[in-house]
């Protein structure tokens, strides 16, 4: 095989890697979102995603690995929704208003089954040490965009200079996750639906 042919013939193969790779991530973000970390088998992720069993784990030593990546794609994915909505909706009262509207849209078109963090958290009391560090470090990072994003409402006037941010973005995520678990027990869609009415009444309380 010639240089220029043995070029195109390594870009097809890494291409064809990556598609199996991608199909596999996309397959997992849907079958642990929706049917679990521990009820979901590799053999049914690899089903799904149209791929061999070995093609998997080509790519995923473990399950575990599975479970680290699919914690990393749905952080990436909720920061850049979260920022994309805060850059948008630079009034923290209008991005409550949104956050709320946003959700209760995802709740009527499927897409919405509660937090996918606190989703793999619930399944076991014995999560692996790697996961629950995952988690811990997810939950500290999103506090520490709602902290940024409540500064920034400080500086501009929408927030009172007495509000501790951290104590106001610890409260948020009391709301919105306790709002979420309630959906989740219940699957009562009343509990979004009046989470904009808790987070207006917790924002007279800091202007």
């Amino acid at each position: 095989m010639d240089r220029i042919s043995n070029n195109w013939y390594l870009k097809v193969v890494a291409r064809s890697k990556r598609n199996v790779k991608e199909r596999v991530l996309q397959e997992v973000l849907k079958q642990f979102y929706r049917g679990g970390y521990y009820r979901t088998g590799i053999r049914e992720i690899a089903a799904g995603a149209d791929v061999a069993l070995s093609s998997v784990y080509d790519h995923f030593a473990s399950k575990e690995e599975l479970a680290k990546n699919y914690l990393v794609a749905e952080e990436e994915q909720m920061l850049q929704n979260l920022k994309a909505l805060m850059e948008h909706f630079p009034d923290i009262n209008d991005f409550a208003r949104a956050w709320s509207l946003a959700k209760r849209r995802d709740l009527k078109a499927g897409r919405f089954l509660g937090c996918p963090f606190a989703g793999f958290a619930y399944q076991s009391v014995d999560l692996e040490p790697e996961h629950l560090k995952q988690l811990k470090d997810i939950s500290r990072r999103w506090l520490v965009t709602l902290r940024e994003y409540i500064i920034f409402n400080k500086e501009s006037g929408k927030v009172r200079q007495d509000v501790d941010p951290d104590y106001l973005a610890r409260r948020i995520m009391v709301l919105t996750q306790g709002a979420m678990t309630m959906w989740r027990i219940t699957r009562d869609p009343h509990y979004i639906e009046v989470l904009e009415e808790y987070w207006q009444d917790e924002m007279t309380h800091i202007q």
